[in-house]
């Protein structure tokens, strides 16, 4: 810090330390940011106001978490998309320390995640506990956040949170859900927990669900740098609807990306009541990237697969001997547009590694 800065300050109740020392220090912390039902509560008008409001959280321009949070539940998680906080405006630091979670989404709620917007860098938080969806169709999912929403850093960040929805047409992944709409890095991030997923998907992903997020103009490059998945992806048909886009990086891959230096060393888990895995090309299962849409909205994705490596397993469960095999890979399982556009493409295209029914 700057030259006369003290690790603390004097208080009512006496001094304390800056920063965020309890579960009652981030829910107070939530009140000083802005409040936690909605996107204009958020919006503080008197910049100097709210400086002053955030200041006894913040070391170093970052708001530091100082201590482990014992588990927050879905009570809290009270607004309408079901997040702590809407939107994250200032570059957090979890200093190695972990929030534990103990979620149940509410039924009006489409979005679980603990932000919803992440807009500034957020490094060294990890995450544990459980997050349930059983309400509401086409729920998104994810440990940290919906998206990022500006031009931001998310490192080391690790989660085991286990994720669980019985709902359909849902996007989950272990980290973010639906990736960037500016230009956005993962670094260093990891999820060991469980996803367990009981209907069709829209993108199940160990890191990243769908990197899909819409923007303005030309769409925002992801980069996801050095992450790991070595957790457990779960699907259980209950119906006679095929498993498709399931990643163990990425399971929706359709903005720009540049993956490398990740690895899947988890498993992927299929346990079928049904004669087929996946039998059109929207769908895919694959180590890496599930389904990798090359032409979006017009525009020509850019996806880069670079130093990689799927050392995990892909079982499929009572699947009969006619199953199809196509749309399987053990870096990517399905492609939808020009070959051009995929780094490692031919390569991924060909393997089919756990592919063969069990």
């Amino acid at each position: 810090g700057s030259t006369g800065w003290s690790a603390t300050y004097e208080t009512a109740l006496g001094v304390r330390l800056y920063g965020i020392n309890s579960k009652a220090d981030l829910l107070a912390f939530r009140s000083a940011h802005g409040g936690k039902d909605s996107e204009h509560t958020e919006l503080i008008k008197d910049a100097e106001a709210y400086a002053a409001s955030i200041a006894p959280y913040q070391v170093d321009g970052w708001i530091a978490l100082n201590a482990d949070i014992e588990a927050i539940t879905g009570e809290e998680f009270t607004n309408s998309y079901c997040n702590f906080i809407h939107r994250l405006k200032e570059k957090f630091d979890g200093n190695g320390h972990t929030i534990n979670l103990d979620v149940t989404g509410k039924n009006t709620a489409t979005i679980l995640s603990f932000f919803q917007h992440i807009d500034a860098s957020v490094k060294n938080v990890n995450f544990a506990g459980r997050m349930e969806q059983t309400a509401k169709d086409v729920c998104v999912m994810a440990t940290l956040a919906q998206q990022v929403s500006t031009a931001a850093t998310v490192e080391n960040v690790t989660s085991s949170v286990d994720i669980t929805t019985g709902r359909k047409n849902c996007t989950i992944g272990g980290i973010l859900a639906v990736g960037c709409i500016a230009n956005a890095t993962l670094k260093d991030c990891s999820y060991s927990g469980t996803i367990k997923v009981t209907d069709l998907s829209n993108g199940i992903g160990g890191i990243v669900g769908a990197n899909t997020a819409a923007g303005s103009g030309n769409p925002s490059l992801l980069t996801i740098d050095n992450c790991v998945f070595g957790g457990k992806i779960e699907y259980t048909s209950t119906s006679h609807n095929a498993a498709s886009r399931f990643g163990g990086i990425i399971g929706d891959q359709g903005r720009n990306c540049v993956m490398q230096n990740c690895t899947n060393s988890g498993q992927m888990v299929f346990n079928l009541d049904c004669t087929r895995i996946a039998t059109v090309n929207t769908s895919g299962i694959g180590g890496l990237v599930g389904r990798c849409n090359a032409t979006t909205s017009g525009y020509t994705m850019s996806t880069t697969v670079k130093d990689c490596a799927f050392t995990g397993s892909i079982v499929f469960n009572n699947a009969s001997s006619d199953q199809p095999k196509d749309y399987i890979g053990k870096i990517i399982g399905s492609l939808m547009g020009p070959l051009y556009s995929l780094a490692y493409a031919l390569q991924a295209m060909t393997e089919k590694d756990g592919a063969a029914p069990a």
